[in-house]
């Protein structure tokens, strides 16, 4: 399955029908309240991530910094918690 994740100088907002998040140096990462819209099975992550002590920053995870990334996944109603497997970046015009 492919998704289309969107981001914007560098920073990376979401998918076309999911949420995202990375982890890095032992800390989930997710775009901040707001700025992505509300999802259930992210809330559901963000929850888990309170109650089981795994560090959790809303920052704006980092296109430049997917090399650093010990895992990436996207969240969504349909599809709950999937892994990201191969990330690919558009080739700079």
């Amino acid at each position: 399955m492919n998704e289309v994740i969107l981001s914007e100088q560098d920073q990376i907002y979401e998918g076309l029908s999911s949420n995202f998040f990375c982890v890095k140096e032992g800390v989930v990462w997710t775009a901040p309240e707001g700025s992505v819209l509300k999802g259930t099975v992210r809330g559901v992550v963000q929850e888990l991530c309170q109650t089981e002590g795994i560090p959790l920053r809303q920052e704006f995870p980092l296109v430049s910094e997917a090399r650093l990334w010990e895992g990436a996944f996207i969240t969504s109603t349909s599809r709950l918690v999937l892994p990201v497997a191969t990330v690919r970046f558009p080739e700079s015009q």
